[in-house]
């Protein structure tokens, strides 16, 4: 494995609950982010389960740089043991705030695609978007 996708969630954001009425989350992104080193197989250890990928396993996500600068995005998992993908596209909107990318997987409905903590040695990442929803 090139890469392992860690997603502390479970570890990071537990130790941080509280019980209120006004929920606050961390989505402060990395400062810096090195595109081409980020680029290749990765694979996730951890989610918070939605629709796109309820019930899959053995879930990896590759990267590939573009020569437009663009990233090309291939999702792949099995489910009910058979072997799924998506392919999609990424890009870094603000090079001012690396760690914010953009994610499609359809058109040109982006979403939201936040680098929230990286290993120094690009061994493990934590990905998570402006909302509550998807880590």
């Amino acid at each position: 494995m090139k890469h392992i996708l860690i997603l502390l969630c479970a570890l990071l954001g537990l130790g941080s609950c509280q019980s209120s009425n006004t929920t606050e989350i961390d989505n402060r992104t990395v400062q810096t982010f090195d595109v081409p080193r980020f680029m290749g197989k990765w694979h996730e250890i951890a989610r918070y389960d939605h629709r796109f990928e309820k019930g899959m396993t053995r879930v990896t996500a590759t990267y590939t740089l573009l020569s437009n600068g663009r990233i090309e995005v291939l999702n792949a998992g099995y489910k009910d043991g058979k072997y799924k993908e998506i392919k999609g596209k990424a890009k870094q909107p603000d090079p001012n705030d690396p760690g914010k990318l953009k994610v499609s997987f359809f058109l040109w409905f982006y979403a939201d695609y936040y680098v929230l903590d990286i290993d120094p040695d690009y061994r493990y990442v934590l990905i998570g978007s402006s909302s509550d929803k998807y880590l």
